[in-house]
């Protein structure tokens, strides 16, 4: 059996146009997450508040860094926390509390905040 060009044709267009609009719907689908990441970095693009031996003590709704993992957080009032000299350092996971109680120094200083990078 001899098929002619022609009929072809409409199978190439059905291709071509399909890989047209599925490229578009990807297109719209990344600008509508592009569009979601900037609402969000506007909307958490708080100051950071250091958390060391010597800085006042973050308060709900500040935006901190755990001192451990290095994870940057919006404190809130249940965060995890651990009391140390009197004042509550908050953690992004209980997880985190242990390792802080047993060595502040260690997770507090300015130079290791500043090795992670968080809040610069």
């Amino acid at each position: 059996m001899i098929r002619s060009k022609m009929s072809l044709i409409p199978v190439f267009l059905v291709i071509a146009l399909g890989a047209a609009l599925v490229s578009a719907e990807g297109q719209a689908k990344g600008k509508a997450v592009q569009a979601a990441a900037a609402n969000q970095s506007k909307s958490t693009n708080k100051v950071c508040v250091d958390q060391t031996m010597t800085s006042p003590q973050a308060k709900p709704g500040d935006q901190v860094c755990c001192p451990v993992m290095g994870t940057k957080f919006t404190v809130k009032d249940k965060s995890p926390y651990a009391e140390i000299n009197g004042k509550k350092v908050y953690v992004c996971c209980q997880g985190c509390v242990a390792p802080l109680t047993a060595d502040p120094a260690k997770y507090l200083s300015k130079k290791d905040q500043k090795a992670k990078g968080c809040c610069r």
